[in-house]
């Protein structure tokens, strides 16, 4: 999903919110960017609160915004747990 989110030409950037009361996370913020940030299409990762990434994304002049979360149609967890109980 993000190697189709990069601009061809342009560069990707990754906002990874913070993790609340209402909206609890298996990793920290900080575990999930690193592990975006290691992803070589990523070019730079930003961790806060969701009701700020409107304003990140436009200071670092972002084109097209895909929030992840609301894309999500699968749970990943769960699908990395099955996959490893087979082998």
């Amino acid at each position: 999903m993000l190697r189709e989110a990069r601009p061809p030409q342009g560069s990707l950037g990754v906002v990874v919110y913070r993790e609340t009361a209402h909206r609890p996370t298996p990793l920290t913020a900080h575990d999930r960017a690193q592990m975006v940030a290691a992803l070589d299409t990523v070019d730079w990762v930003c961790v806060c609160d969701a009701s700020e990434a409107d304003g990140i994304a436009a200071s670092y002049a972002a084109g097209p915004v895909l929030d992840v979360d609301s894309a999500q149609t699968r749970d990943v967890i769960r699908d990395v747990l099955e996959l490893h109980s087979n082998t």
